[in-house]
């Protein structure tokens, strides 16, 4: 069990408290960026679906397009926070979970150079 599925129990037991995740950008709602810096390229799932101008950045700050277009491809994101339910908690993890594992290959192939 990781800091995702803590969540998505916690949420499953108080789906009220989503929109305050989302809106704080807690765990599975976090801005797709390596640095808390709140750049303005870049936002959360759902505001990368929606919006043309924010982007999954690379760990060094710069936007990886083939990352931003799957998650702009995914229709099982929902495109305003609105529609966030339960339901969708599992998606949100899948995407975290993509978006940590492509940070950590991006670490480990700059720790090789």
């Amino acid at each position: 069990m990781n800091i995702y599925d803590e969540q998505i129990e916690y949420l499953k037991n108080h789906p009220e408290d989503i929109a305050v995740h989302w809106a704080i950008g807690k765990g599975l709602f976090k801005i797709l960026e390596p640095r808390e810096s709140r750049s303005m390229k870049s936002g959360c799932l759902t505001n990368i679906r929606l919006e043309q101008f924010l982007f999954a950045l690379n760990l060094d700050e710069s936007v990886n397009k083939e990352f931003t277009l799957q998650i702009r491809n995914d229709e099982r994101i929902p495109a305003f926070s609105k529609n966030v339910t339960v339901e969708h908690l599992p998606v949100f993890k899948e995407w975290q979970e993509k978006y940590d594992e492509l940070l950590r290959q991006q670490r480990a192939d700059a720790w090789n150079k």
